[in-house]
């Protein structure tokens, strides 16, 4: 089985709300979609939605870096001339990597975000959360220190027996994440993730040295050798498939931060419904215990691709069975762009 021929199409997702970030408001996804047809006729998908601020990658990086893919047609120079962006390099990877079939089905456990317009909203939002049956959650913190206290306080308020994951996406300086651990000392707190920049190792190690709570590092882990660091200062490490290479690369990094004895948690908020798929299938396979966070298809208004995923609030349905050649043509019709539209891989 050859691949013989490989697309790239972006596509503009439209969210039902803004979400915010520490790093900016996103009103839209813009989600690169790598579809690969083998000789076989079978069809291989990827995905990747740059973040700007989450990592240096953007919409203007990928689209060129696929326009100079189109117009030289080498992959290997591709690949070695993007290996330390993800972003660009994952969806081909994993469209190539093999055919994309619903070979695992299961319940996907998904932690929700926690979401508010005041800070006198979060005990009735919470309130909504644990009638759904939820019993973890995802709390976005930034860089001002007075809104990051008074969030903190009005979870800790609100009588509930749900956990919470406190997320900074690297917005706080040492001291104020000194300050928030303390404020975090509580029973209900699973752990903050990612409170420094990329390579803020040694505050890392610094913090951890006084937190009385978990620690967990999403933004800083890219490969095997930061897995390895992370073990040195933090209790979880958190994955994302367009982050971390492909399927099968990403089973290897989890394995290696399983063996290290690090908490894995796996998910994007940031996708489109193909990644959080190809992510549902890996946290079943991996048998992953804590609750994904690949909710990026809660945020997107439209269901354009018809990959609907069965959600009862608490988790998603692997979908026995999917038509990926309509899926593809989907991806297709509705694509704002094709950035490479290559016939001859190999």
């Amino acid at each position: 089985m050859r691949p013989v021929e490989l697309t790239i199409a972006r596509l503009l997702l439209s969210l039902r709300r803004p979400y915010v970030l520490a790093f900016g408001t996103l009103h839209r996804f813009d989600s690169f979609v790598a579809i690969a047809r083998f000789d076989d006729g079978s069809i291989g998908l990827g995905e990747s939605c740059p973040l700007p601020g989450y990592s240096h990658e953007t919409k203007e990086l990928l689209a060129a870096s696929y326009a100079r893919l189109a117009a030289d047609e080498d992959l290997t120079d591709f690949y070695e001339r993007h290996r330390n962006d993800p972003f660009v390099t994952s969806p081909v990877r994993t469209a190539l990597e093999g055919p994309t079939t619903a070979h695992v089905t299961g319940r996907v456990p998904i932690c929700p975000i926690l979401q508010w317009n005041r800070i006198d909203e979060i005990p009735s939002q919470i309130a909504k959360l644990a009638a759904q049956g939820n019993s973890v959650a995802k709390v976005k913190l930034s860089a001002d220190e007075r809104e990051t206290r008074e969030t903190i306080e009005a979870v800790h308020a609100t009588a509930t027996s749900m956990m919470f994951r406190y997320d900074a996406n690297q917005a706080f300086d040492f001291d104020l994440a000194a300050k928030t651990v303390s404020w975090l000392d509580h029973p209900s707190t699973q752990l903050l993730e990612q409170p420094f920049a990329i390579d803020a190792w040694d505050a890392m190690s610094k913090l951890r040295a006084v937190s009385p709570i978990p620690l967990m590092l999403d933004e800083s882990i890219f490969d095997a050798d930061d897995v390895r660091r992370a073990a040195k200062c933090a209790a979880f490490v958190k994955f994302k498939l367009m982050k971390n290479g492909s399927p099968k690369q990403l089973a290897s990094l989890i394995h290696l931060a399983q063996s290290l004895g690090l908490e894995v948690i796996l998910g994007n908020g940031v996708q489109g419904p193909i990644g959080c798929w190809l992510e549902g299938m890996t946290q079943v396979e991996c048998r992953l215990t804590h609750a994904g966070e690949m909710n990026g298809y809660r945020k997107v208004k439209d269901d354009l691709l018809g990959l609907t995923l069965q959600d009862d609030c608490l988790a998603f349905t692997l979908p026995q069975s999917v038509d990926v050649a309509s899926l593809a043509n989907n991806v297709l019709e509705h694509a704002e762009e094709i950035c490479l539209s290559w016939r001859q891989v190999y």
